[in-house]
C-alpha cells in the first residue's frame, strides 16, 4: 500500500479504499484523479471507475492506465536501500491517467536527452540491474546519490511543470530518499 507520506502537502479526499487517494486535477479543478500504488490501483480499479461513474464521469477502463509518478528506471538509479523489487508494485505512487496522457509523459521521461543529463551512465542498462548495483554501493557514494536525486528531482519538476500536484508527489518521493540518506 502506498504510504500517506507521498501525498504530504497535497489535498486528498477519502475514497473508502485503503491506500487510494482522490486528488483534484491540477489543470482541471472539476476533475478528480486517483493516486495509489500500482497493486492497489489494479485491485481497486473497478471500484475507482464506479466512483467516477456515480459522479457522472463514465469512462472505458481500457483507455486509462496507472502511471508511476516516479518511473521505476529512475527510482532504480537512486535505490540505495534495495527496495525497487517491492516498491515498484506495492509502494511507489501511481496516478490514473488517460492512455494518451500516460504515453505523452512516458515519452518525456524516457527521452535520450533526459537520460544523458540526469542518469548515471556508468550503471547497468536494465532497471533491476541498476537498482542492484546502486544497492550494492549503498550509502558509500552519498554525494553521488545526492546529486542523482537532485538531478532527477529537477527533471521531474520540469516534466510536471504544469501539474503542481504530480510535481509535489514526485518531490515527496525524492525527499524520502534524501531523508533516508541522512
Amino acid at each position: 500500500m502506498m504510504p500517506a507520506r507521498y501525498v504530504r502537502n497535497v489535498q486528498t479526499f477519502s475514497t473508502g479504499m485503503d491506500g487510494v487517494y482522490a486528488i483534484k486535477h491540477a489543470r482541471f479543478p472539476s476533475s478528480t484523479r486517483f493516486v495509489c500504488s500500482y497493486a492497489d490501483g489494479n485491485r481497486f480499479k473497478d471500484e475507482i471507475f464506479e466512483m467516477a461513474r456515480v459522479a457522472g464521469q463514465v469512462e472505458n477502463l481500457k483507455f486509462w492506465h496507472f502511471h508511476h509518478v516516479v518511473e521505476g528506471k529512475h527510482y532504480a538509479d537512486v535505490d540505495f536501500r534495495g527496495h525497487l523489487q517491492t516498491y515498484y508494485e506495492a509502494v511507489l505512487p501511481t496516478v490514473l491517467l488517460s492512455a494518451r496522457e500516460h504515453s505523452a509523459l512516458n515519452g518525456l521521461l524516457s527521452s535520450a536527452e533526459g537520460s544523458l543529463m540526469f542518469r548515471d551512465q556508468s550503471l547497468p542498462r536494465l532497471k533491476h540491474d541498476r537498482a542492484r548495483a546502486v544497492a550494492n554501493i549503498g550509502r558509500d557514494n552519498r554525494t553521488g546519490l545526492q546529486q542523482r536525486i537532485a538531478g532527477l528531482r529537477s527533471m521531474y519538476g520540469d516534466v510536471y511543470a504544469d501539474d503542481a500536484v504530480l510535481r509535489k508527489i514526485a518531490e515527496n518521493v525524492f525527499d524520502e530518499l534524501m531523508d533516508a540518506l541522512g
